[in-house]
């Protein structure tokens, strides 16, 4: 089944359930056989750095990987924020079926999501841009751009719910891979560039003009349709 399909939404609901179980599950074993086996300082940590970069300052937490305190190094940090953003990617989209039968919010973004998905099911090739564009904005390092901001982005255009989650893995991935190299190469350094005004200012224009491209290829789909 291909990501960009849209499933069966009891089949998918239960689909989501199982990977956020399994992962979690893994997720957990491997951290406690980590912590026996290498038994760094301060392991306590992990847990607040963990709720960090699922909240603020997200992934920026990679870069407190360079503090002689860290129990995890940029890399190792970087592994943890990929992990912990798809499991909760993945709790996300397993509650947004009972969500939309919660009044308010619930209908509206139901609804939402219905007129996008009808778009996407008649043309495919917005399906791969709305697809991306969700990857971007989670790519992006801007704030509200991590997994809970995905999942309702991959909503309102429009995307099945597994390929939102997939959407927000992938672009987790390369920001974290980013910032892991970065990290690497430039030290404390990167953490000043990466929070420099300028770089939010150049990544809100290039999420603006990708929105401004999409629109443009959506009206030039619905006219040729």
């Amino acid at each position: 089944m291909s990501a960009l399909v849209p499933p069966d939404p009891p089949r998918e609901t239960r689909w989501l359930l199982t990977a956020f179980v399994v992962g979690l599950v893994l997720g957990l074993a491997g951290l406690g056989a980590w912590i026996a086996l290498a038994r760094p300082d301060n392991p306590g940590q992990i847990a607040w750095l963990t709720l960090f970069f699922l909240t603020v300052p997200g992934k920026y937490v990679v870069f407190w990987g360079l503090n002689p305190s860290s129990p995890l190094g940029p890399w190792g940090l970087a592994l943890l924020g990929l992990v912990a953003d798809t499991l909760l990617g993945l709790g996300l989209a397993a509650l947004l079926a009972p969500l939309g039968r919660l009044r308010g919010l619930g209908p509206w973004l139901k609804r939402a999501h219905e007129r996008a998905a009808v778009v996407l099911r008649e043309y495919p090739g917005l399906r791969r841009m709305a697809f991306w564009g969700v990857t971007l904005f989670v790519f992006l390092p801007l704030p509200g751009t991590g997994a809970i901001g995905g999942t309702f982005a991959g909503q309102l255009m429009g995307l099945s719910r597994t390929a939102t989650v997939v959407a927000i893995a992938v672009g987790s991935a390369m920001t974290l891979v980013a910032f892991g190299l970065l990290a690497t190469i430039m030290g404390a350094k990167a953490q000043e560039l990466i929070e420099d005004p300028k770089v939010a200012v150049v990544s809100a224009l290039a999420l603006a003009l990708f929105i401004w491209l999409a629109y443009r290829r959506v009206k030039q789909s619905l006219r040729r349709g």
